[in-house]
């Protein structure tokens, strides 16, 4: 997405299937390459089917496959890797705040210094409180519009409409904001060790 004046510029999220058909089609130039079904899911939880990071993920993932491992198979651990080195640089993710106002990054500085896990929630009242404690210039309705423009814009989302839990969307984004130094830092540095992206089957 962009913000250009007033206006929004929303390039959103693929469908699952039309993502794997784009990598697949896109990437495996020859048919005896191929992205395995598992490999797909890794980088559907991954990126959410955005389709910057789906595409930049998964060329990383085949060059590493093919020229560092002489495979023609692209596994898990592959978009895995490639997740962990490219996707979360700032030259790769900066296009993340072009969208955000001063409000909006700081909301987002704040859930990804409070979220270690993949898909974990975040309270408003733990947002706003661990935000106003480091001295944020921050008030209560300020990160309430901030936070509504978040979910307007696709990058958190609300837990079963309630409006006072939040997580991020994808997991890239997850990574990058809880690891981001673009943004001259409110919080001290976290100290908690992240936690490994693991997929989780759930009804």
């Amino acid at each position: 997405f962009q913000r250009m004046g007033s206006s929004d510029i929303l390039i959103g999220a693929m469908p699952k299937d039309e993502m794997i058909e784009m990598i697949r089609g896109g990437y495996a130039v020859h048919d005896s390459v191929l992205f395995t079904d598992a490999a797909m899911e890794w980088l559907w939880n991954m990126t959410g089917g955005l389709i910057w990071f789906s595409k930049l993920i998964a060329r990383a993932a085949l060059t590493s496959a093919v020229k560092d491992h002489e495979r023609t198979v692209v596994y898990p651990t592959d978009i895995h890797r490639a997740a962990a080195t490219l996707a979360c640089s700032d030259s790769d993710c900066r296009q993340c705040f072009e969208s955000c106002r001063e409000d909006e990054r700081l909301a987002l500085e704040g859930l990804g210094y409070l979220a270690p896990r993949p898909n974990q929630l975040v309270a408003f009242d733990r947002l706003l409180d661990v935000l106003q404690d480091n001295k944020a210039d921050i008030t209560r309705e300020r990160l309430e519009r901030a936070l509504h423009n978040l979910v307007e814009l696709e990058m958190i989302d609300t837990y079963r409409q309630n409006s006072n839990l939040y997580c991020f969307r994808t997991e890239i984004y997850r990574r990058y904001f809880r690891k981001q130094k673009q943004y001259p830092r409110v919080l001290p540095v976290n100290q908690e060790q992240d936690v490994s992206f693991q997929m989780v089957v759930t009804d």
